[in-house]
């Protein structure tokens, strides 16, 4: 693509060339000779562009649909179940806490957290937990199975 200064250089020697023409005897009628400079300059200006096909296309920013997070937070919470039941507490809190981080209205994501902090022995994990437990029983007030863990 031609920059600013190969673009002005081209309309200047085309302004020229019409200006020629216009003293030339040919040229008698002033309209003629206007519409042939108005001609050249415009095909002067849309000759140099690169073509549709050659310009940079934007790319589209990829959508995480809501359907797509609810389906990555359900695996990530099978997986989190699968190591409870392993007995891999760590490993298990991690994947509840990235299903809970996808799907943070799910009130069972919650009370799985709550129910691996609450097998640590450090204060700072129950007091996690029980914030855990919390949320769960604040968006599922009917489960009774929040109930006993709280």
């Amino acid at each position: 693509m031609l920059n600013r200064l190969e673009t002005f250089k081209l309309l200047t020697l085309q302004l020229s060339k019409s200006s020629k023409l216009l003293e030339s005897s040919r040229f008698r009628n002033a309209a003629t000779a206007l519409k042939l400079c108005i001609f050249l300059t415009t095909v002067s200006l849309f000759a140099y562009q690169p073509a549709i096909a050659q310009r940079e296309k934007k790319k589209p920013t990829p959508i995480v649909s809501d359907d797509l997070k609810f389906a990555q937070a359900e695996a990530y919470f099978v997986e989190g179940e699968k190591y409870f039941i392993l007995e891999d507490y760590s490993k298990a809190l991690a994947f509840f806490q990235r299903a809970a981080q996808l799907n943070p209205g799910d009130a069972g994501v919650h009370y799985k957290v709550a129910e691996v902090l609450s097998k640590g022995n450090g204060d700072q994990e129950l007091a996690m937990a029980v914030t855990s437990i919390e949320t769960s029983i604040k968006l599922d007030r009917k489960n009774k199975y929040f109930y006993h863990l709280a």
